[in-house]
């Protein structure tokens, strides 16, 4: 693995394994917070959005690095073994999930964005046509004063 100074011609079927293992591991729990920032996402602002958006630029660094030694190690090996291929499988259906779940929260954020930008355009709108409406009793006082 990139982390112990072995290179993927190195691995063990065993290692392979681990590392396949390791990468389930991190894609479900890309998966799990996902899941748990889609079900804030009414409660969230756009600076939480952000941070979000960097925790999975991170993970997605460190999965990338681990997914390098899958693939080095796989290929080293270049063997037919029916459990690598199953948890090799499963890994794949894992990475589907995390990428639907991302395409979808994706357009809910974009959905929400358009929706704020809107109404801060029409709140900028409002505002200027009503900075330029003068009342009839403009320069009489209120209504109070212009009654006694």
């Amino acid at each position: 693995m990139s982390g112990d100074g072995r290179s993927g011609a190195d691995m063990t079927l065993e290692e392979v394994y681990k590392t396949v293992d390791l990468s389930i591991n991190h894609y479900r729990e890309i998966l799990d917070a996902l899941e748990r920032f889609d079900e804030n996402l009414c409660k969230v602002d756009s600076e939480r959005i952000s941070l979000f958006a960097e925790e999975l630029r991170q993970r997605q660094q460190q999965i990338a690095e681990i997914d390098t030694d899958v693939e080095r190690g796989v290929c080293a090996l270049n063997c037919k073994d029916a459990t690598l291929e199953a948890v090799l499988e499963r890994r794949t259906r894992i990475m589907a999930r995390v990428r639907e779940h991302n395409q979808l929260l994706s357009g809910k954020i974009r959905g929400m964005m358009s929706v704020i930008s809107d109404e801060l355009s029409q709140a900028r709108t409002g505002k200027a046509a009503m900075s330029g409406y003068r009342g009839q009793d403009q320069g009489k006082g209120s209504i109070l004063t212009s009654i006694f």
